[in-house]
């Protein structure tokens, strides 16, 4: 039986693969998202992170691409290869061949001298895959998304009453929600609110760079949307618009005028703006009611349908290092 072939790519073949070959595999029926794709590893590689661009081969058709980020560990001696949701499949493609292709790729990594590789796919037959060890989630397994295809009338009355109330509050306040285009604005006005929001609220947010590669590396991908009151910047929100999907990455509200509902007008206003361009679903990213209490509560009041991943898990290449990084990752929460 022929063997699959590995092929590395140049960030433009895998686009280009990806679009004629994977052009029907996307939303949350297909289960394709925006981490798989040749923008996102710009965006990775803007960070100075080395990103690779995989195909898989079977009998010379592609049946699987994967962009994979290299993370380097203890002193850069040893990496581990990172596959956001991914790798990603063909349709229809028997599950027997994708275990082959996870295979395949750990032969492949092997010869790279890579430890292990990180992968989170979205399909739960892998998960019960015996060589697969689940590991602690890296993107989050739960989310909340909008069918766009629905009426918009349907999408407000499966809201929750409270949260169809402060849309129309603030559409009576006269909060206006726009896009930002000036990126170096955009990164300015949200870094000043992510601060007070991580304040206020108590969580921990990423370093001042990662914003602003974010913002100013996705070209049209990436996003900033702001709601605004009496000319004053209330509410900012990051988002991802890729295939048919647009992606709630991260958002933040000023400590000021709260009552004026700002973060309601600014979602509401992307949904519509959404469906408008054609764009098939409205994905909130992550729900989490333990971590993200009040932010979980505050995106399921839109509504949506609940979406669940099979989460991360680790193909081991080399068991010896594969123990060592797991120490030091022990030792490692244990300090910090």
């Amino acid at each position: 039986m022929e063997k699959e072939s590995i092929e590395f790519l140049s960030r433009e073949n895998f686009e280009n693969i990806d679009n004629a070959e994977f052009a029907g595999l996307s939303g949350f029926f297909g289960k394709k998202s925006f981490l798989q794709s040749s923008f996102w590893g710009f965006v990775q590689e803007s960070y100075g992170r080395k990103c690779h661009y995989l195909s898989v081969k079977k009998g010379g058709s592609v049946v699987g691409l994967a962009m994979v980020i290299e993370i380097s560990f203890l002193a850069n001696k040893f990496k581990y290869w990172y596959l956001p949701r991914g790798p990603i499949f063909k349709n229809d493609l028997e599950n027997s061949l994708k275990e082959s292709v996870l295979l395949s790729l750990r032969e492949e990594a092997m010869k790279k001298g890579v430890v292990f590789l990180r992968l989170e796919f979205s399909d739960h037959f892998l998960s019960r895959s015996s060589f697969l060890k689940k590991t602690k989630d890296v993107q989050p397994s739960k989310t909340i998304f909008i069918d766009l295809r629905k009426d918009l009338a349907e999408i407000l009355a499966n809201m929750k009453q409270k949260t169809r109330y402060n849309i129309r509050l603030a559409e009576k306040k006269e909060v206006v929600a726009l896009e930002e285009t000036d990126k170096d604005k955009a990164f300015v006005n949200f870094w000043d609110l992510i601060r007070q929001t991580s304040v206020r609220d108590d969580f921990s947010i990423h370093d001042k760079d990662y914003y602003y590669n974010l913002i100013t590396s996705g070209g049209k991908n990436i996003r900033v949307f702001e709601a605004s009151y009496e000319k004053q910047v209330v509410a900012s929100g990051i988002f991802c618009f890729h295939k048919d999907c647009v992606s709630y990455l991260h958002g933040a509200s000023s400590d000021s005028q709260r009552n004026v509902m700002g973060p309601y007008l600014l979602h509401f206003y992307l949904i519509k703006l959404a469906k408008e361009n054609n764009f098939s679903f409205y994905d909130f990213y992550g729900v989490d009611d333990l971590k993200w209490p009040g932010v979980s509560r505050f995106k399921k009041g839109f509504g949506g349908e609940d979406f669940e991943y099979p989460g991360t898990f680790d193909l081991v290449v080399n068991n010896f290092s594969y123990l060592v990084y797991k120490t030091f990752r022990f030792f490692r929460r244990l300090l910090f």
